[in-house]
């Protein structure tokens, strides 16, 4: 399995997988207990849509911020539903094609008055 970037995890809750190039899988792991995300290698293309989707939310960054790293160090940018006043997410795409979203962050939410999208 192919790393994504060093640097996608560095200002989110997740890291990367550590496992080197070439892996049949990767492991994302993720602080204080929550579930980890298990990445196998399957010989089948994407034929439609992921099966798994996920929403990121940015711990320390600003979603702008997160968005503009992550498409810096390889993301595409499929769509952007953001709306006025904030709330709203971007969805952006990694090197595969497999679509992701990218959320206020939790400073964000606490300034809205913690309202979620």
């Amino acid at each position: 399995m192919r790393r994504r970037g060093s640097g996608a995890g560095s200002s989110t809750p997740y890291s990367l997988p550590s496992a080197p190039p070439g892996d049949d899988e990767a492991l994302v792991d993720t602080p204080g207990g929550q579930p980890g995300l298990l990445f196998p290698r399957v010989p089948e293309g994407r034929p439609v849509k992921n099966r798994v989707h996920l929403d990121l939310r940015p711990h320390s960054a600003t979603r702008g911020n997160e968005v503009d790293r992550l498409l810096g160090i390889g993301a595409t940018f499929p769509a952007d539903f953001r709306r006025g006043g904030g709330s709203g997410f971007v969805a952006l795409a990694d090197p595969d094609g497999s679509e992701f979203c990218v959320e206020r962050s939790d400073g964000e939410l606490a300034a809205a008055g913690g309202a979620r999208d």
